[in-house]
């Protein structure tokens, strides 16, 4: 986790002078920032360093970008292999499975190798074969993936899985770091996660309650408010 950049805005907020304060750091591929109001530079700063602290622990568990993930990790087992997995990453396949039983497998956490054929296609400007959308194909499905709630294992089915966990992993990010701030005392505030920035300007902090926004990218604005 790198150092965060600040900003503090001059305008104040009563009742409590509450300050408008920007943070930085880089994350999940973008530089995510945390706007919020505090009563001091030194409260913004230690609810901004545990919210990314937070955020750090979890993409290094659910990221598919990092060949180190603990998700990446697991996909490389030869299938079958019962992995131990954290209660992070567990519970985000656990609620990636419910979804795609509840939608008959329209959403499928399984989906990584059309994935990775479409981010291929964006780089060479090539579009895939179709024998090679076949073959990602016979990777995905919801169904290769097994679960034991029991003992905290996970397995795959077919060797060359990859998962996915795409808007599921930010819903469970701005889940675990919404109450990140009950740890920092005072309180700095509240967080909100997965829209951009300039809606931080729709949420004024409420009267007396400090208040967190965190903005990641634009294209999520409208996924999980």
């Amino acid at each position: 986790m790198g150092a965060f950049s600040t900003s503090q805005d001059q305008t104040t907020q009563e009742p409590k002078q509450l300050t408008r304060f920007t943070l930085v750091e880089y994350h999940m591929g973008i530089d995510a920032r945390i706007v919020l109001y505090a009563a001091s530079q030194a409260v913004a700063n230690r609810a901004a360093e545990a919210a990314f602290k937070r955020i750090a622990e979890l993409e290094q568990a659910m990221s598919d970008y990092r060949p180190t993930s603990e998700l990446m990790q697991f996909c490389a087992k030869p299938r079958g292999t019962k992995v131990k997995l954290s209660s992070d990453l567990f519970k985000v396949l656990e609620r990636s499975q419910h979804i795609s039983k509840q939608t008959g497998g329209r959403f499928d956490c399984t989906v990584g190798p059309l994935v990775q054929l479409w981010r291929k296609a964006r780089k060479s400007k090539v579009l895939p074969t179709s024998e090679e959308i076949k073959a990602a194909k016979r990777l995905v499905s919801y169904r290769f993936l097994h679960l034991d709630k029991k003992n905290q294992t996970a397995w795959l089915d077919r060797d060359g899985m990859k998962l996915d966990l795409g808007g599921i992993a930010t819903e469970v990010i701005r889940k675990r770091i919404k109450h990140v701030h009950l740890s920092v005392y005072p309180p700095a505030g509240r967080i909100r996660i997965s829209a951009p920035e300039h809606m931080a300007n729709k949420y004024p902090p409420p009267a007396q309650k400090p208040f967190i926004f965190l903005a990641t990218s634009s294209f999520m604005a409208d996924t999980f408010p």
